[in-house]
C-alpha cells in the first residue's frame, strides 16, 4: 500500500489517511457529511467530463483535505486577508 507523507517525517498509510469510505453522498450533501463526520471520504462526490472522472473529497487532516482547506481559509480569515 502507498503510503502518504505526513510532517516530521512520519507516514500514514491510505487507510489512516483517508478513512471510512461514506457512500451514496453527491455534491455538496458530501461536503456536509464530511463536515457532520470531521472523518473518512466520499468517492466521486463530483462529476467532470473534461476529466473523464469523478473527484473524490477527504476529510484529511492539518496537511491536506477538507480540513486542511478550512484552517487555511479560517486563519486567512482571522488575519483579514480572505473573505
Amino acid at each position: 500500500m502507498n503510503d502518504l507523507p505526513a510532517p516530521r517525517g512520519k507516514k500514514k498509510s491510505q487507510d489512516e489517511f483517508f478513512g471510512e469510505e461514506f457512500k451514496g453522498y453527491k455534491g455538496a450533501n458530501a461536503v456536509e457529511k464530511l463536515l457532520k463526520e470531521k472523518r473518512g471520504h466520499v468517492k466521486n462526490a463530483f462529476e467532470r467530463p473534461e476529466i473523464n472522472g469523478g473527484i473524490d473529497i477527504i476529510w484529511g487532516d492539518k496537511n491536506g483535505g477538507l480540513l486542511h482547506t478550512i484552517l487555511q481559509r479560517d486563519k486567512k480569515l482571522a488575519s483579514g486577508k480572505g473573505k
